[in-house]
């Protein structure tokens, strides 16, 4: 069943063993994990992926799976080599008892202001809603810590910077996203599918 799967256009499907190693990958999902081809993905784990920092809440779930309960339809937000994506997952053993086979479909939401990383400059640009502009790493970094409700007290030590340094970093922040209040970014970042920046974090 799984050669079927993994004919099939646009499929994030794959299959590991139990010790969490890639057996096959639908070419889907190598070029998510911007690998050049399935075959090179044999062998590897999810530490070796784009989504590297998520890969202990992964092989959770694959333990789970092995134990009887498969995952269906599971919301998961997985950082790519270029973007951040919404997927849902889903996860069973396959009927040998050998491996578990994954299927994975992107989410579109037409929301959703795409964004795209660019790791080289360490930039993230915004989509049209935010007329393409970019916001760079340290912005990014305030900006999560203020959707995961931090103060500015807080950001400023958590990141080693002043009151006045984080202060004047938001107002950056506000402008790019045309917020004239700091008390919006959380409703404005929800609308536009940004805080995903919150629970996924990026592999700079």
């Amino acid at each position: 069943m799984y050669r079927e799967i993994l004919n099939l256009p646009g499929v994030f499907a794959f299959a590991k063993n139990r010790h969490g190693k890639y057996t096959f990958a639908s070419e889907a999902y190598a070029e998510a994990a911007n690998i050049d081809s399935p075959q090179q993905i044999v062998g590897l784990t999810d530490y070796d992926m784009p989504w590297r920092q998520q890969a202990p809440e992964l092989l959770a779930d694959d333990k789970l799976v092995w134990s009887g309960h498969p995952i269906t339809n599971q919301i998961e937000t997985i950082p790519l080599s270029n973007r951040i994506v919404k997927v849902t997952t889903s996860k069973a053993i396959c009927e040998s008892k050998q491996w578990i086979i994954g299927v994975a479909h992107e989410i579109s939401d037409p929301q959703s202001s795409s964004f795209t990383i660019d790791k080289e400059k360490q930039v993230i640009t915004l989509g049209p809603p935010f007329q393409n502009t970019q916001l760079n790493r340290k912005e990014v970094d305030t900006l999560s810590l203020i959707l995961n409700g931090l103060e500015a007290v807080e950001i400023a030590k958590k990141l080693g910077l002043s009151v006045k340094g984080i202060e004047h970093r938001t107002k950056i922040i506000k402008q790019k996203l045309k917020c004239e209040n700091k008390k919006d970014l959380p409703t404005l970042c929800l609308k536009h599918n940004l805080s995903s920046l919150v629970n996924c974090k990026i592999d700079w």
